[in-house]
C-alpha cells in the first residue's frame, strides 16, 4: 500500500511494558516486542514512531503533571538507551490526546506543560521528531480552535508533527466540516513550522460514544468513504496515516479488513 511509517501508540499501558523494562515499579514483558517491531521495520524500510507510556486514568480526566513527567521521562530515556541507535526508529509519539475541549479542562495547562517538557527531552536525546495526534468535536468552533493552537498550544508544546484525527469514523465529523477545519488549521501549523498530517479513521464506529451508550465497537470502513476522507484532507497535509491498520486494514484481521485492503491495493495498481 506504499506505507512507510509505523506509529506504536504506546509501549506501555498503566504498569505493563511491552519490553523488558528496568523502570522501578512497572511490570516488564519478558519478550521484547518493541525490538521485533523495529527489526521488521528495518527489513521493510519503514520508520517507527515509539509512543510512550499511557495512563488509563487519563481518559477519566486524571492527570498528575509531575508523576507523568517523571515516568515518561524515564521511559523515553530507557527507550533511547535500548533502541536509539536502531535504524528502524523514526520518532517519538506522545499518546495523550488533546482536542477543542482541552482549554476548558482543569488539567489543560499541566497537559501542555507536560507535552512541552517531553518534547524538549526528546530533542535533547536525538534529532528524531515528536508526533501528537489530537482531534476535534462535532460542534467545534473552528476560529477559536485555530486561535488556541496559534496563541497557546503550539508555543508551549514544541512538537514537530501534528497528525489530526479526522473524526469521520466515529461519526463526529462530516466531510464538509472536515475540509473547513483542515483548511483553517493548515496555515497555522505552517506558520509555526510544524508538519501537518492527517490521521484518517479507517473504521466505522457502530456502538459507544458518540454513537450510543453501549460499549465501544467498530468495523472496517467502506473503501469509498475512506477514499473521500483522504481526498478531503490531502490538499492541506503533507502525509496521511490511518487508525488503525492492524484491526481494520490488515487482511489477516477479518474478511472486512481484507476487503478494504484489497480495494486500496487495486486502486493503487490502477493508478
Amino acid at each position: 500500500l506504499g506505507m512507510d511509517t509505523v506509529v506504536v501508540q504506546y509501549v506501555a499501558y498503566d504498569r505493563f511494558y511491552h519490553y523488558p523494562s528496568s523502570i522501578k515499579g512497572v511490570k516488564p514483558s519478558p519478550d521484547d516486542v518493541i525490538m521485533k517491531i523495529l527489526n521488521a521495520a528495518r527489513k521493510f524500510k519503514l520508520k517507527v514512531f515509539l509512543g510512550l507510556q499511557m495512563e488509563g486514568g487519563f481518559w477519566k480526566g486524571e492527570f498528575d503533571l509531575e508523576k507523568r513527567v517523571g515516568l515518561n521521562t524515564a521511559t523515553m530515556n530507557e527507550l533511547h538507551q535500548r533502541y536509539g541507535g536502531h535504524s528502524g526508529l523514526g520518532g517519538w509519539y506522545l499518546p495523550e490526546e488533546i482536542d477543542d475541549q482541552t482549554p476548558g479542562r482543569a488539567y489543560a495547562d499541566d497537559l501542555l506543560d507536560y507535552l512541552g517538557r517531553l518534547s524538549e527531552r526528546a530533542k535533547e536525546l536525538s534529532k528524531h521528531p515528536v508526533l501528537i495526534s489530537p482531534f476535534f468535536s462535532k460542534d467545534v468552533d473552528i476560529q477559536a480552535y485555530a486561535q488556541w493552537w496559534h496563541e497557546t498550544a503550539l508555543p508551549k508544546i514544541n512538537v514537530d508533527i501534528v497528525a489530526m484525527q479526522d473524526g469521520v469514523g466515529t461519526h463526529r465529523v462530516s466531510l464538509e466540516s472536515l475540509r473547513a477545519v483542515y483548511s483553517r488549521l493548515a496555515p497555522i501549523f505552517r506558520r509555526h513550522d510544524v508538519k501537518f498530517w492527517s490521521n484518517v479513521e479507517v473504521f466505522d464506529q457502530i456502538a459507544g460514544w458518540p454513537v450510543n451508550e453501549q460499549a465501544w465497537a467498530a468495523r472496517p470502513a467502506q473503501h469509498q468513504r475512506v477514499g473521500k476522507q483522504c481526498e478531503s484532507t490531502a490538499p492541506f497535509v503533507s502525509k496521511i496515516i490511518v487508525f488503525e491498520y492492524s484491526q481494520y486494514m490488515d487482511p489477516a484481521s477479518s474478511p472486512q479488513a481484507a476487503k478494504l485492503y484489497d480495494s486500496f491495493l487495486k486502486k493503487m495498481r490502477q493508478d
